[in-house]
């Protein structure tokens, strides 16, 4: 490999690469929210369903599975989880009996103010070591860098996404 172009770091050295450095602290933040939410109850990724039923309401299974961004195999495993644990119940669809609509109980609403509380726990943990200054600094080239990949992915997404989910089943 040439030494424009490296290729994956060996685990064992240190790496300089922008790349490297978000991956590392990536898995240590999946950690640390992994952590917090296994004291509520929930799997890592469970949060994010719950999110989206909170902020969406009622939806078609298919269609939480497209906003949440899985396949629908991980989707119905996640549901099943959370419906045992009592924080979503799935019912058929009023129109459409094939369709399966999946609703936020009371216990899960009861849960959003706790899972917020895991991710500003996280977020002291991960930036608290910062100044003031510093995390703005952090956050603005961080959202800078979302802006511009961003609109590159969203098509590629897009075309995965139709894949995945035909646009009949996601109403």
């Amino acid at each position: 490999m040439s030494d424009e172009h490296p290729g994956p770091a060996d685990p064992g050295q240190s790496d300089d690469r922008v790349t490297c450095r978000l991956d590392q602290l990536s898995r240590i933040q999946r950690s640390m929210l992994a952590c917090g939410l296994e004291q509520l109850g929930l799997y890592a990724g469970q949060e994010n369903a719950l999110a989206t039923l909170w902020e969406h309401g009622p939806l078609t299974q298919a269609r939480l599975s497209a906003l949440v961004g899985v396949d629908s195999s991980t989707m119905c495993r996640t549901l099943q989880r959370l419906e045992r644990a009592g924080y979503v119940a799935r019912t058929a669809g009023e129109t459409d009996r094939r369709t399966t609509v999946v609703v936020a109980t009371e216990a899960a609403h009861q849960l959003r103010d706790r899972v917020a509380g895991v991710y500003d726990d996280t977020e002291h943990r991960l930036v608290g070591g910062l100044t003031a200054d510093e995390r703005r600094q952090l956050a603005g080239l961080l959202q800078k860098a979302i802006d511009i990949l961003e609109p590159q992915c969203t098509e590629e997404l897009e075309k995965r996404s139709a894949v995945f989910f035909p646009a009949d089943q996601l109403a």
